[in-house]
């Protein structure tokens, strides 16, 4: 018979309770006295009035005097849970993610979530905010695409009208995850009773979780190295990029040194005639210099014999003239004296 909370408002005690039923089941063929773990649990502390997962479950793990029960063949065992849970605000994917293969091995999660509506009187839709419910799966579906395609299923605790509901990234607030183990188990007498073994079903769906895990693991590492090798090859596409970048640059920078030596090599050649032209006349002026030291010599040559010459010719003048005075004072002295000779004789 569906869950239904009636006007307790105690949604969050069936969603845990629901959890731990479906745990004990699966895992030990444990059949829970639900009922009346619900009603320990809402008087146990604030399981009610839309009450946080995770202070419910704080509950569990501190209240030594609280007790599950269970019902096999009239008798009635009683024994206490281990629980470890973790809060996650805005994580709705990873939820999706948590519920992916819940027919392989069921992974327990308490989802907060904005009320839903019901059409019974029994709806407690007037009683809190927020809305709690078992998680139970995952599946796409095209009616939601508004909201994204994952719907998380939960089971809801709105008795027949509602037995389900469906969490989906609009109307997800938080949830909580953990995990049940069956810590002692006692008689009613208080007199310990041996741990329930394993079924079967639970030990084979390890056996596939398992392997699953293997195989995810595989897959894991397989895209691991596609994402390196991404990595590689954007980080050889980012250097290729920049070699041709700097290929460019320096194409412009060739062809920029290319034009440079050509204008020099123009110049050269510009330079070259230049100095072909200077040694021309560089040659053309010696030998104009040639002509003129040459004419020049022979002028001087010409001018120095002629000024030779005329000294001569002027020296032989004088040295005529002083050979004439020179003999004509000669011939009045020796004519002087032979008159004084004669005068004496």
């Amino acid at each position: 018979m569906p869950a239904n909370q009636g006007q307790w408002g105690n949604c969050t005690a069936h969603a845990i309770c629901c959890d731990i039923e479906a745990e004990v089941l699966h895992k030990h063929d444990i059949v829970l006295d639900y009922t009346r773990a619900v009603n320990d649990l809402t008087r146990a502390g604030e399981a009610a009035d839309g009450s946080n997962p995770a202070d419910v479950l704080q509950v569990i793990r501190k209240d030594k005097e609280l007790f599950f029960y269970e019902q096999i063949g009239g008798s009635t065992n009683k024994f206490r849970v281990k629980i470890q849970y973790e809060q996650v605000q805005d994580g709705f994917l990873r939820l999706c993610k948590r519920m992916e293969g819940y027919d392989r091995i069921p992974r327990r999660a308490v989802v907060v979530m904005e009320p839903c509506t019901a059409s019974d009187e029994d709806s407690d839709d007037d009683v809190h905010a927020l809305h709690a419910v078992a998680a139970r799966g995952v599946y796409e579906s095209e009616d939601m695409a508004a909201e994204g395609t994952y719907v998380v299923h939960g089971c809801n605790s709105h008795g027949a009208s509602m037995p389900t509901v469906s969490v989906h990234a609009g109307n997800y607030k938080y949830h909580v995850e953990f995990t049940i183990e069956i810590e002692r188990i006692w008689n009613l007498q208080g007199l310990p009773q041996p741990h329930p073994t394993q079924t079967g079903r639970f030990l084979a769906a390890q056996k596939r979780e398992a392997k699953v895990g293997v195989e995810k693991q595989r897959q894991e590492a397989i895209e691991a190295k596609m994402k390196e090798l991404e990595k590689t090859i954007e980080k050889q596409t980012r250097t290729i990029k920049k070699l041709k970048a700097e290929k460019g640059k320096m194409q412009v920078q060739v062809t920029g040194q290319e034009a440079l030596l050509q204008r020099q090599g123009g110049i050269i050649t510009e330079m070259k005639k230049q100095t072909k032209k200077l040694k021309a006349q560089k040659q053309k002026m010696q030998m104009d210099v040639a002509r003129q030291d040459a004419h020049w010599t022979t002028l001087l040559e010409t001018t120095l014999l002629e000024r030779q010459e005329a000294v001569v010719a002027e020296m032989k003048e004088q040295t005529s003239t002083i050979m004439q005075l020179f003999s004509s004072r000669t011939s009045r002295t020796f004519i002087h004296k032979q008159d004084k000779l004669k005068t004496k004789r």
